[in-house]
């Protein structure tokens, strides 16, 4: 006897299609729920922004109700709360403290425990009354808010449980001693004894020593960093200890033009830098980093800051969140000499060569996306320091805004505002000089016109050798 083995059943093409189609006139019909709530929002954000009254910081009054605005996302209703009894502690740009006749609040977060006639202590987003004290954060990641809150959440203005990607988070400050209170930088707290930060105490901190850190160069030198801190024995970034750093011999700092937060660290007694509170590895890619020293720091010019010694040019992928090394040293020493102190910053010669840096941005053919951004070190051969003569300074309305220089027989340009008008390069190679200079003195500025009839980029000369080279992807999508 045959027994017939039962086969796995196989669905239709027809069934497959119709599924796939009842699944995204679902997905459609969401979507289109959340772009209309959004919408009728907007429209409401329209109306809140001519009507409504600046009460501080980042509350607001409107139609006689109280709102607290989270940057980017809109504002938020404090229930039961009369703007006639309203009172604001901090700034525009702080936590947002406040208090009614009742109640304290952060954002829209009532703080119990606390009444309003009993605060005596109220400093950078801490609260306190003498025997309670909070910590009120700026908006940061809710970790209570979930994509789908937008679908089944109103979001009117005076709904309650309006979802919230970001908010302002409250937390309780322990085992604080009172009477000597002082908040330090951004989010530092101490009481003579212990140092917080964000409210959270730093094991074996010492309150009582606390010292402030500084930025040792670029712009902002002999200015206070907010987010380096110290004590006798040890440094701190946002609350953590970095490894082995004297507070004596540290200072801080950023590069020139940054918008991002930025952090660097420099420890001269163990020659040793920090990112944040990471120190830079003692080997990157097989090569020692000991006697680095910073070459490159100003992101009106460079995508990344590198850092260099005789082993090579080394920079962190702010990307992929690691140290690097972008290639080996094109100067021979790492003590490049540019070629004017005042003028064509980015641009080194030696003896034998000339070390032009330059970056730029990749974007995706079809999606248009970021793909990468790149800092690159060309060596132009056989250009030395004394090669180079500055042939003119141009101005407009009293301040340079870039210069002419020429070197065995060809003329560069380099402009002061860099990135800012989209001079990715620090150096480019003119052609047609002559009519450049006339046009560039008519026009008194670089324009894209300009840039693009005369200016050539050096590291695309084949003569130029694009030795070192620093990168930082994006999303593969970006790259279809």
């Amino acid at each position: 006897m045959i027994i017939e083995t039962p086969k796995a059943r196989k669905f239709p093409r027809t069934f497959w299609i119709r599924l796939f189609t009842i699944f995204f006139i679902l997905l459609a019909l969401l979507l289109s729920a959340f772009v209309f709530t959004n919408l009728w929002r907007d429209s409401n954000s329209s109306d809140f922004s001519r009507n409504s009254k600046s009460l501080g910081g980042r509350y607001y009054s409107y139609q006689q109700k109280v709102y607290v605005n989270i940057p980017v996302q809109g504002y938020y209703l404090l229930p039961g709360v009369n703007s006639a009894s309203f009172q604001v502690y901090s700034s525009r740009y702080l936590a947002p403290l406040a208090k009614d006749n009742q109640s304290v609040f952060c954002g829209t977060h009532i703080i119990q425990g606390l009444q309003p006639d009993s605060v005596i202590y109220t400093s950078l987003g801490y609260i306190s009354d003498g025997h309670n004290t909070y910590f009120c954060s700026q908006e940061r990641k809710n970790p209570d808010y979930y994509w789908w809150h937008e679908i089944v959440h109103d979001n009117d203005y005076d709904n309650p449980d309006r979802p919230r990607r970001r908010d302002f988070i409250l937390s309780r400050v322990e085992n604080v001693i009172y009477g000597n209170l002082h908040t330090w930088g951004e989010n530092y707290l101490s009481d003579g004894l212990h140092l917080f930060y964000e409210g959270v105490m730093i094991p074996d901190a010492d309150g009582g020593s606390v010292q402030l850190i500084h930025y040792g160069q670029g712009r902002l030198k002999d200015i206070v960093h907010d987010r380096y801190l110290a004590d006798n024995t040890r440094v701190y970034y946002q609350g953590q200890p970095l490894p082995d750093a004297n507070p004596d011999a540290f200072s801080a700092f950023s590069p020139d033009s940054d918008q991002w937060q930025t952090d660097y660290g420099r420890d001269t007694k163990t020659d040793t830098y920090y990112f944040g509170a990471i120190p830079f590895p003692k080997i990157i890619e097989g090569k020692e980093t000991r006697g680095l020293s910073l070459l490159v720091a100003d992101r009106d010019r460079a995508n990344h800051e590198l850092f260099i010694n005789e082993n090579g040019i080394f920079y962190r992928d702010y990307q992929g969140k690691k140290f690097k090394c972008a290639g080996p040293n094109p100067f021979g020493s790492n003590n490049p000499q540019r070629i004017s102190e005042n003028y064509a910053a980015g641009v080194w010669a030696n003896a034998k060569d000339t070390i032009i840096l330059s970056s730029y941005d990749v974007w995706g053919k079809k999606s248009r996306g970021l793909v990468s951004r790149n800092t690159v070190l060309s060596v132009l051969p056989d250009v030395s320091l004394s090669d180079w003569h500055l042939v003119e300074t141009f101005e407009r309305n009293g301040r340079v805004t870039g210069t002419l220089w020429r070197a065995k027989g060809n003329y560069y340009f380099s402009s002061t505002s860099a990135r800012n008008i989209g001079m990715e390069e620090s150096f480019y190679l003119v052609v047609d000089y002559p009519q450049f200079k006339q046009q560039l003195q008519q026009e008194k500025q670089i324009t894209k016109t300009l840039k693009e009839q005369y200016l050539r980029s050096v590291r695309e000369m084949p003569e130029v050798n694009n030795i070192s080279h620093a990168k930082s992807s994006y999303s593969f999508w970006n790259q279809i």
